[in-house]
């Protein structure tokens, strides 16, 4: 045994490395419980029932891997028993940790595997610890090592226990697991270096040098992770680019009223709302009508909540909603949770392969995970009644799911009480009407616009007088409308006194007519162009895809007014607000209406003199397309003659022009079919084309023509090509791959002449303005043409490659996020010097492109049976090896139609469509079964079976729009009849309404309204079927409204199309859906024979809400209450039906009898009541048929 003396000098050590462990741990709960394990025992006995538990549930671990280790320790426990007198905490900081680790470690099947065999891998390099006790007595030091592996074991255990423990381990154990288990990794090389000083010859330096390596490794370990981790989420989120609310929020801040909204903090549905303690509803709707001040309402809680848990904010805007998706929304909310937040932003690295920047279902998955991660969390959602009906459907829906999912989640919502969202929210959830409290608040910002009017425009007392009396009524007129009262001040702000008087005398009734007001205002402006261009101007900031800043609409207005000759240099600043009046405004440099009421009101065509949105798509269109045929756009220019351009301002409109032409056309075409484009406009993409043609282009030709561009091509074949190349370019660009300082390496991919360009100016821009930052003058021009922002990303279709910084620092720093950090290790891999945004990207890689290195060697299939080839295509096909299936994949192999079959399936669920083309030209008989050769046997849905419910079940979208855009020739070997290919493709219809999720709907409604509609026999649309998949989902029921429309009208009056009226009635009962139908022209009793039951009678089988509100819907447009239905019996003699006719009573049916209940009144009390107010609107009508009298729609609110 030791002597007294070295037993208190190591027990000291061994105290100090139990200091440092406990200070790791920072739990004191957790430490006592680690004390209370004894001996190696204990852990035996917890192992033993593991073992025990998991045979019985299906899933053994194999708990023997982890034997080594125990045995190990083991061995070193006894070891330093031999040299110290070992306390009771020494040894139960051995047992204890690893007992506690394999407990919670089997909350979950990959958390047991995972620690199961990193504890296999230590056990692994432990060293024999028996032959170091023979060694003390030659060498003393050796004490010092053996000191070193129980700091081993610590640091081990350290990680571990921390990461085990998390109180959410199953969400977030697939993303944060990788990097503990790289940290673990380092200690095991640790024990390795440490088990090589187990030696005679060791001395104390060399125990010194490890035990300061050791500390230095895991401090490199923890900084070079945590900049790593910052280079990715950075990285990251460049790529992704998400919108940002910031901006908006503080112009709020700067354009509201201190005391707006105090009343609000004090409503009892918002401070229940905001307490989380209280059992309350966790969603709160914010509702009220247009301008009532809600977004400043939104903003007031934002900074009410803040502080207190995470708060994420999203403003939406109608200026945005062309751009605005659920994807998009997701991937804000996604950043802004884990803004600050190192764990969360693990998670979000972790998670994230490519399909996040893509897929909505992945985002939601991860911002699930996220939300699960954390405590409160509140979620403000303003402006949801600004975006298309569809996307907010669907927003709507995913949020409100997340927070029956997720607990201390808590969402307020502020919208005008849309119909749809009425429906969704109405009921439901806790509401508060602004309007209905926003008389004091509307006072005070009057009197404040007041002060401020008598300041800068000193009225005489008289006036001030005259202008009090007049101002009064404002508050009542205005209802509750901030906007109202925003809107009659400002419109009046600048006229003379006289003027002021006449205006104020008799106040506008609606917002829509003091929006009257303004609009013949402009109609009536003396100057032809002033009045041009300020409906120019409203037009193109209703239409334009993305905002359009100052700089750009003031050179896109000279442009529109001078032509392809002209220079397009701005001469002087465009008086906006004289121009059009205080419906638009300008915020952070960029053009907008002051609310999206201004859009509805100023280009509805229900108003005389509004604005025309198809002539402002087309005169947008038609401005890009000629700035970029101007002269400063040439592609000989010299870097002199550029330079002066820059000066002059001529590249103001470049990036939106260049970025956006496309687009712009898309837009002012029918449908997105450019061969519609006015012939004006078609010459000019012409001109285009013959001007700016790249003559090296290098891109590959398309293999097939663009559907949008069927009808181009049938009209001009060449443009068409070109065109086809330009969407081609435009798709590749998406990415932000093509860097503007790099271009020689893809400029000629691109068919024109305009990324040469892209790549000049960029490059001579930041040339000229470090040249005039030493000229005052110079910088003010500069910044008169160009704003403050002028260092552009140089990356295309980055959104700061429009919007830029002001200082070049940031730029810079933000061009480094661009950067792919992730290299793929695999030799002469193009990836090999970078190319991923994180590691689950560049693993991701791996698994796809190089798992075939370790499955397949050509060598050694050779020795394998046949059941062993067909198990490795499945593993190659899975792995989207394409050369590694060629190989194995003989034509001996194709014989057997059952492989072949679930191979296929195989491939569309998990591989790419280059995967299913090799399996298309596999000679089999296989084909006959999923391609039948007649249309009668279609329904064997052979088709749909093998490619389409394999490609949506696996969220395989690139291969379901293969297949439903595949045409004849890539079957080579299916013998084909007419309208086979596509009567198979139309059967699966219904699986992906049904089970799609929204990237796979997107591509449905694609392909059915390019090719299905061509076919006039088809009725998929409206089957019973596709109706049910709309239930309790708004998204598919507006989805299927939409295809709907797109239906030739004639088409309703066919047989099968009439049917779809009763098929609304046999299924969901939407009241939406039915009056679509009724509006088409189908009667209202449409049944399909005389046996057949009509729509209300279906609607009464169904005790439930929404049949009751449709069989009153179906009353109140003359469905038949006591309609006829024949029924037929076998006459006994003659051997043949006979039919009845009988009067059905539909009082007796289970739903009419059951119809108060939802109604409030009985059957006969409703049928009497429509009965009444069809007579009474009959009667009206007559009257003013007789009285000669109408209505005009000219003047709409």
């Amino acid at each position: 045994m030791a002597n007294a003396t070295d037993d208190d000098h190591f027990q000291g050590v061994f105290e100090s490395a139990i200091t440092e462990f406990r200070a790791h741990v920072k739990n004191d709960d957790l430490y006592r419980e680690i004390l209370q394990t004894k001996s190696i025992d204990e852990v035996y006995q917890v192992t033993d029932k593991l073992q025990e538990d998991q045979a019985r549930t299906g899933r053994l671990r194999h708990l023997s891997k982890i034997e080594p280790f125990l045995v190990g320790v083991k061995n070193y426990a006894s070891v330093i028993e031999v040299f110290m007198q070992a306390k009771p905490d020494v040894l139960a900081l051995i047992w204890g940790p690893i007992k506690l680790i394999l407990q919670w470690a089997d909350v979950l099947k990959q958390s047991m595997d995972a620690i199961i065999d990193i504890t296999a891998e230590i056990g692994d390099l432990l060293p024999e610890f028996e032959r170091s006790s023979q060694m003390f007595s030659a060498n003393p030091v050796i004490k010092d090592v053996l000191i070193l592996f129980f700091r081993d074991l610590l640091d081990f255990y350290a990680v571990a226990l921390k990461f085990f423990s998390l109180p959410r381990l199953r969400i977030v154990f697939e993303a944060l697991w990788p990097r503990q288990r790289d940290k673990i990794k380092i200690v095991g090389k640790h024990i390795q270096r440490h088990a090589l000083l187990l030696r005679n010859e060791v001395r104390l330096e060399h125990i010194q040098a490890e035990y300061n390596s050791r500390i230095r490794a895991l401090d490199h370990f923890e900084k070079s992770e945590a900049s790593h981790l910052r280079q990715e989420y950075h990285s990251l989120r460049t790529s992704v680019a998400p919108r940002t609310y910031e901006d908006k929020l503080q112009y709020l801040d700067d354009h509201s009223c201190h005391e707006a909204g105090t009343w609000l903090m004090k409503h009892k549905n918002f401070r229940n709302w905001v307490d989380t303690t209280k059992s309350s509803s966790a969603v709160l709707w914010l509702q009220g009508i247009p301008g009532s001040g809600k977004t400043h309402l939104a903003r007031r809680v934002v900074h009410e909540v803040q502080g207190n848990g995470h708060t994420l904010f999203i403003f939406l805007s109608n200026a945005y909603s062309s751009t605005t998706t659920v994807l998009g929304l997701l991937h804000s909310l996604i950043f802004q949770l884990s803004a600050s937040d190192d764990d969360l932003q693990a998670i979000v690295c972790q998670s994230s392969g490519d399909s996040f920047r893509r897929r909505t279902e992945v985002a939601q998955d991860i911002f699930k995970t996220l939300l699960s991660s954390t405590t409160a969390t509140r979620i403000i959602v303003d402006g949801l009644d600004e975006i298309d009906d569809s996307t907010r459907s669907r927003i709507l829906s995913l949020l409100l799911h997340l927070t029956t999912e997720v607990d201390g989640l808590r969402m307020l919502i502020s919208s005008r009480p849309e119909a749809d969202l009425t429906g969704v929210l109405g009921e439901k959830y806790p509401t508060i009407r602004v309007n209905e409290h926003n008389g004091g608040g509307i006072q005070f910002y009057i009197a404040q616009c007041k002060q401020k009017w008598y300041r800068d425009r000193h009225f005489s007392p008289e006036t001030r007088k005259e202008m009090e009396r007049l101002l009064v009524p404002l508050v009542a007129k205005a209802k509750g409308m901030f906007l109202y009262a925003k809107i009659v001040l400002d419109s009046v702000r600048l006229l003379d006194p006289d003027d002021i008087m006449e205006d104020l005398k008799v106040l506008p009734e609606t917002l829509n007519d003091a929006y009257g007001r303004i609009l013949d205002r402009i109609n009536r402006l003396d100057s032809p162009i002033a009045k041009e261009k300020a409906r120019t101007t409203i037009g193109w900031i209703g239409v334009s895809p993305t905002p359009l800043t100052i700089y750009e609409l003031e050179q896109a207005l000279v442009v529109h007014m001078k032509g392809i000759s002209g220079t397009g240099i701005v001469k002087a600043k465009l008086p906006i607000a004289e121009l059009c009046g205080p419906i638009v405004e300008v915020v952070e440099d960029y053009v907008q209406f002051v609310h999206f009421t201004v859009y509805e009101f100023f280009m509805s065509s229900r108003i005389d003199l509004a604005i025309d949105p198809q002539e402002s798509r087309l005169s947008l269109a038609a401005c890009a397309l000629t700035y970029l045929c101007q002269r400063h756009h040439e592609p000989s220019l010299d870097a002199e003659t550029r330079s002066e351009y820059i000066n002059e301002g001529a590249y103001r409109l470049h990036s939106f022009a260049s970025s956006f032409w496309l687009k712009l056309i898309e837009d002012a075409s029918e449908n997105g079919a450019l061969g519609t484009l006015p012939a004006k406009l078609m010459k000019l993409l012409e001109t285009l084309y013959e001007t700016r043609a790249n003559n090296i282009h290098e891109g590959e030709e398309q293999e097939r023509t663009a559907p949008t561009l069927q009808s181009l091509k049938k009209k001009n074949p060449s443009l068409c090509t070109n065109v086809d190349k330009s969407l081609s370019f435009r798709s590749l660009c998406s990415g932000s791959i093509f860097n503007l300082r790099n271009g020689e390496a893809w400029i000629n991919l691109d068919p024109l002449s305009i990324s040469h360009a892209s790549c000049e100016i960029v490059k001579q821009m930041d040339a000229f303005i470090s040249l005039v930052k030493m000229d005052k003058i110079m910088e003010t021009t500069l910044q008169n043409h160009y704003g403050k922002r002028c260092f552009k990303c140089t990356f295309l279709g980055c959104g700061f490659e429009r919007q830029g910084f002001e200082w070049k620092s940031h730029r810079d720093s933000h061009v480094r996020n661009h950067a792919k950090p992730w290299q793929c290790h695999i030799p002469d891999c193009e990836f090999e010097s970078g190319g991923f945004l994180s590691r689950k990207m560049r693993d991701e890689h791996l698994q796809s492109f190089h798992l075939q290195e370790k499955l397949l060697v050509q060598s050694s299939t050779e020795k394998l049976d046949d059941d062993e080839r067909k198990a490795l295509c499945f593993d190659l096909v899975k792995a989207n090896d394409t050369p590694g299936l060629k190989i194995l994949l003989t034509d001996g192999m194709g014989q057997s139609t059952n492989f072949l079959l679930d191979l296929i399936a195989c491939a569309a669920q998990y591989a790419s469509p280059e995967v299913l083309k090799i399996l298309a030209n596999v000679e089999s008989p296989v084909w006959k079964s999923i391609f039948p050769n007649h249309r009668l046997l279609i329904n064997k849905s052979g088709f749909t079976k093998a490619l389409i419910h394999p490609s949506v079940a696996g969220h395989r979208s690139n291969n379901l729009e293969y297949i439903l855009h595949s045409q004849e020739a890539d079957w080579p070997h299916v013998k084909w009849n007419i309208g086979i290919l596509r009567a198979v493709k139309q059967q699966g219809l219904t699986t992906i309404f049904r089970c799609g999720d929204y990237e796979a709907l997107e591509i449905m409604r694609v392909w059915v309204e390019e090719d299905l509609l061509e076919d006039t026999k088809h009725t998929h649309l409206v089957t019973a079927a596709m109706i049910s998949a709309t239930e309790k989902d708004p998204y598919r029921e507006r989805l299927l409204l939409d295809l709907w429309e797109k239906v030739p009208l004639g088409w309703w009056a066919k047989t099968t199309w009439k049917n779809a009226i009763v098929n609304v009635a046999a299924t969901t009962c939407s009241i939406d859906l039915a009056q679509f139908v009724l509006q088409r022209g189908v009667p209202v009793d449409w049944k399909l024979s005389k046996t057949a039951f009509t729509p209300l009678m279906h609607a009464l089988r169904k005790p439930t809400e929404n049949a009751a509100h449709l069989a009153k819907f179906f009353l109140f447009h003359g469905a038949d209450t006591m309609p006829t239905v024949t029924t037929k019996r076998k006459d006994p003699a003659s051997r043949r039906f006979v039919g009845t006719s009988n009067k059905v009573d539909l009082s007796k049916e289970k739903g009419a009898q059951e119809i108060s209940k939802w109604l409030g009144i009985t059957w006969e009390e409703l049928v009497e009541q429509v009965k009444t107010a069809r007579k009474e609107l009959e009667d009206s009508k007559t009257k003013k048929e007789v009285e000669g009298g109408g209505s005009s729609d000219n003047q709409t609110a």
